[in-house]
């Protein structure tokens, strides 16, 4: 009983779908967060200086 669940479970791909998009919207995150701090820090060096001119 034990062994026909495991292999059933195993041959189920409808999981594998969900854990595929799962990851690919982690890394999706991950690049915009990396992005999003770059742009800030450059964004925040831009307005200081700005500020410092004026």
């Amino acid at each position: 009983m034990l062994r026909a669940t495991l292999v059933r479970c195993l041959k189920d791909e409808q999981g594998n779908e969900v854990l595929e998009y799962a990851i690919l919207m982690g890394l999706i995150v991950l690049v915009a967060l990396a992005l999003i701090g770059t742009v800030g820090t450059k964004c925040a060096k831009m307005w200081n200086s700005i500020s410092n001119m004026i």
